[in-house]
């Protein structure tokens, strides 16, 4: 389908988000984050 609907523009533009936050400095604000990275929780 992605295929399909990128076929119809003569550019398209991908974008990725290769962000990474570091929580480390507060791990008193960290609780419920979830999985941060490859770290696992903090």
């Amino acid at each position: 389908m992605t295929a399909e609907t990128v076929a119809e523009h003569d550019v398209v533009l991908c974008v990725g988000d290769t962000s990474f936050l570091d929580y480390g400095s507060i791990k008193a604000k960290t609780e419920g984050y979830g999985p941060i990275g490859k770290a696992g929780n903090v």
